[in-house]
Parts: C-alpha cells; structure tokens; sequence
C-alpha cells in the first residue's frame, strides 16, 4: 500500500520505473488522522484474518511522506482563516507510532516512510527529523539522504545520494 501526500507519483511514474502496478494499491493522503484510520483499519483487519486461523498476505506500507501530512485542525483553520498555531501534528504523528508498530511487527508488515528533516538552532547545529520524536523512537533504520550534483566535465548529468544512517537497531 502506498500512502502519496507529497503528490509526487502517479501510476504512469511506477509504470515508467518498471513497477507492478497491479501490485500496489495507491493512495493518495492528506492528513495524519486518515493515515492513522487507513492502517489500523488494515492491521486490524489482517489481525482477525490471523486470529482465525487464516492466511495473512504479503504486504508492505509505504508512506511518502510524514513530513507532508497535515492535521484535521491545521485545514480547519485554513478554512476558517485563523492563524493559531497548530500545536496538535507532532503529538498525533507519535500517537500513530505508538498505536500501529506492534501489531506491524506482529503481522511482519515491513513499514518504509519518508519524512522531512530541518537544521536546529542549537549552538552546533545538527540535522533532525520534523514531527516530534515518535517517527525517530518507533524506527529501527534511520537514514538521512543528501544529494551532490553529478557532472561530467563541465556538464551536469544528475544526482549523487548518500545515504547516512542516523539510527540502527541491527548494526554497530
């Protein structure tokens, strides 16, 4: 299942890198209370499925991105105008974790999401995760992506990406 708030793919993308589209339900999502809804919809479904003695398909959930959802009061006060800070999104992404990793582990669901990341404003600033510390905590990999410019001569042909991991349960 692939969860899209970012709008960025579309069948005809995962067709054009090759992918199996009739192997992917696409989902596009805005806020993090129908992403929290939509999963524990599904796990505990797959749960009952379980419970019973019945086999549990093959499956994998992929959010992009955390950093991108919305919350129900942030559109509210779109709709209404009002400029209050929105106070509730890093608190709700948390509760997502809390409530969706165990029964993921349970069911052998592997779960890959992207999220944003900023620059803090300590005196040696460091780079850290947007949302609150939920998404950080609930990870077993954490990794953070760069990108250099690719150039052959003078000429650029792309992108570089490194991959830095920030956390990891099974390596040193």
């Amino acid at each position: 299942v692939f969860y899209d708030s970012e709008a960025a793919v579309d069948r005809q993308l995962m067709k054009k890198f090759g992918i199996d589209t009739a192997k992917v339900n696409y989902q596009p999502i805005n806020t993090v209370q129908d992403f929290r809804h939509s999963v524990t919809t599904i796990t505990t479904k797959m749960q009952e499925v379980k419970a019973s003695g019945g086999e549990v398909p093959k499956l994998m959930i992929i959010l992009d991105s955390a950093g991108n959802l919305a919350t129900q009061k942030e559109i509210n006060d779109a709709v209404s105008g009002s400029e209050k800070a929105d106070m509730t999104r890093a608190k709700i992404l948390k509760s997502i974790f809390r409530i969706i990793m165990t029964p993921l582990a349970d069911l052998k669901i592997p779960f890959l999401f992207t999220n944003h990341t900023y620059q803090t404003q300590d005196f040696i600033s460091r780079q850290v995760a947007g949302g609150g510390t939920g998404p950080e905590y609930a990870a077993s990999i954490v990794l953070f992506l760069g990108k250099a410019q690719l150039k052959e001569g003078a000429e650029k042909t792309g992108i570089v990406v490194t991959a830095r991991p920030n956390k990891n349960r099974f390596a040193k």
